[in-house]
């Protein structure tokens, strides 16, 4: 088999290569007027188990949405007095809508459903001069509940209390636009509805947010180069706001060192981590580590520190940089998005051999509260994720010369409900190799497969069914696919499956052909989709192709 690395597949491959809180009101015709009437359910003076549904084309326009709280309007005609009641609410998806909602009560979720909250409630007192925008009953939930694009929406309110309050609650019966359904029974155990009712219901307003699509795995496009010097730091605006658990920031300041404080206002560039001072023993600012290290940009080897700006996301690169007193370049980004998720991409080259124990040592993770924050112990991310934290502050520390086990790999930290954050690996970062096409002749076609690439890996394209009388093959590689077909050539039945951007010489062999390329490890490549075919020429100077096979560069 013919072994080679091109540096021609590295240039084609690299030249190839929402979110702030959100209120939706429900039904949705109601977002500027008032329902006609008023209803106390579900706090009314008995216990109640009651069900509504809302048709999911009216939220954030059918697209996935995930869910923080909700809110009662109060009436405009009727004063109430406060009251506490003990409340569950779980909520799922439905493919009920206001025509045929049933009695039904767990057989009109389509889906599991979530508890998003449980436990007293202080109803507050309710004056009777409400209108569209007094929502006075406001519920935020414990647990965030993401509703799935095109699904339909149900609320299951559980009232066990007894006691009885006045509050009425804003309400449609009939009105245009009332687009919901609801069915109750006065027992909180009941399994079955005493009475269904179709086109009537509460008003909700709904707190959260859509789901800010994940970045690429590693951003290219880096941005302005900082030029910055060894243990220095910056200030930089951000253009959005970035939440974090227990408060947000418009402005950062990066460290060439690995990590960025989540203010804009601290200028400390310390070198030597160690988990004391990350937890607040010298600095009590909130901080973000991609990977807080003795890194020096200004060393002879290193590249620099760059900032790139989207509208909704900042991508911070520690290019090709090495730490002090090394040699070997690394690279870590931080991509942070405007929904307070964040992801820390390092690359295969990534090394803590060597140095002095400060220099060997890394820190990720992250630290939001102000002060000295309590230990929540080192986490082993390899072992460990995916995870949920209790807590706002997560890491795991290497010490020197410890084997970094996260190479390649991609980590994404997520607010969570509960003040802490869901830590995962990135799955999508993969690579795939997925064949398209039917070679030709049609009776024995060509056929071509490849095996999953990943940077630094080989990536081999074998093809069989390869003409008896076959004397050259060429891989052609390109950036687009085509579905041209080849009978003006005298190819009958083949076809053109991808542009001519790159031709590679195969070996040839009949009946098979192969061709084994070397990409390059770098982690600019991840997620460049690339298109081949073989092209097979006979001494007869007949073509025959095989079919088309996509490949998109993944990590190992």
């Amino acid at each position: 088999m013919h072994q080679t690395s091109l540096t021609l597949l590295g240039c084609l491959l690299t030249a190839v290569t929402l979110s702030a809180q959100t209120q939706v009101v429900l039904p949705s015709a109601f977002a500027t007027t008032m329902g006609s009437t008023a209803n106390r359910i579900p706090h009314a003076r008995h216990q109640t188990k009651y069900q509504q549904v809302f048709l999911g084309s009216e939220i954030a326009g059918g697209a996935s949405f995930v869910m923080t709280g909700l809110s009662l309007r109060e009436d405009e005609t009727f004063a109430g007095s406060a009251g506490t009641y003990d409340y569950t609410i779980r909520i799922g998806p439905t493919t009920k809508d206001h025509t045929n909602l049933t009695a039904d009560f767990a057989g009109n979720f389509s889906g599991p459903a979530t508890t998003v909250f449980s436990g007293p409630f202080n109803l507050p007192a309710s004056a009777g001069a409400g209108g569209v925008t007094s929502w006075l009953f406001t519920i935020p939930f414990s647990t965030e509940y993401t509703h799935p694009a095109g699904a339909n929406l149900l609320v299951e309110w559980i009232n066990t209390s007894t006691a009885s309050t006045s509050n009425f609650l804003d309400f449609c019966l009939g009105d245009p636009g009332c687009t919901t359904a609801s069915c109750f029974a006065f027992d909180p155990n009941a399994t079955t509805a005493t009475s269904v009712f179709p086109d009537r219901g509460l008003i909700m307003r709904f707190t959260g947010r859509v789901p800010q699509s994940p970045p690429p795995c590693f951003e290219e496009h880096l941005g302005t180069s900082l030029g910055m010097g060894d243990d220095q730091t910056v200030a930089r605006p951000l253009g959005f706001s970035f939440p974090f658990a227990g408060g947000s920031t418009t402005h950062i300041s990066i460290c060439s060192n690995g990590f960025v404080w989540l203010d804009g206002v601290q200028t400390s560039n310390d070198f030597s981590n160690s988990v004391a001072e990350f937890l607040g023993s010298a600095q009590a600012t909130p901080r973000l580590a991609a990977c807080w290290r003795d890194f020096n940009p200004f060393a002879t080897g290193s590249d620099d520190v760059y900032l790139k700006l989207f509208p909704d996301r900042a991508v911070i690169t520690w290019h090709n940089v090495v730490r002090f007193n090394g040699t070997v370049p690394m690279t870590v980004q931080l991509q942070m998005l405007a929904d307070g998720s964040f992801y820390v991409f390092f690359d295969a080259n990534f090394d803590l051999t060597g140095g002095t124990a400060s220099e060997g040592r890394s820190l990720i993770g992250i630290k939001c509260g102000t002060g000295v924050v309590a230990d929540p112990g080192n986490t082993d991310y390899s072992a460990a994720l995916p995870i949920s934290t209790a807590t706002s502050t997560v890491y795991e520390f290497f010490g020197d010369s410890a084997n970094f086990d996260l190479r390649g790999r991609c980590i994404r930290f997520a607010l969570n409900a509960g003040g802490g954050y869901d830590v995962s690996f990135r799955s999508d970062c993969g690579g795939s190799s997925i064949p398209y096409g039917v070679g030709c002749p049609a009776g024995l076609p060509a056929t071509m497969t490849t095996n999953v690439p990943t940077i630094g890996a080989p990536l081999t394209w074998d093809v069989v069914n390869v003409p008896s009388n076959a004397i050259a093959a060429r891989l052609q590689l390109g950036v687009g696919s085509l579905n041209l077909p080849l009978d003006f050539l005298g190819a009958i039945g083949c076809f053109a499956y991808t542009t001519n951007d790159l031709g590679v010489r195969m070996v040839v062999s009949p009946p098979t052909a192969s061709l084994s390329l070397t990409v390059p490890a770098s982690p600019y490549l991840l997620g460049t989709t690339l298109f081949s075919q073989a092209v097979l020429v006979s001494n007869t100077l007949a073509l025959t192709t095989s079919n088309g096979v996509r490949v998109t560069i993944g990590k190992n």
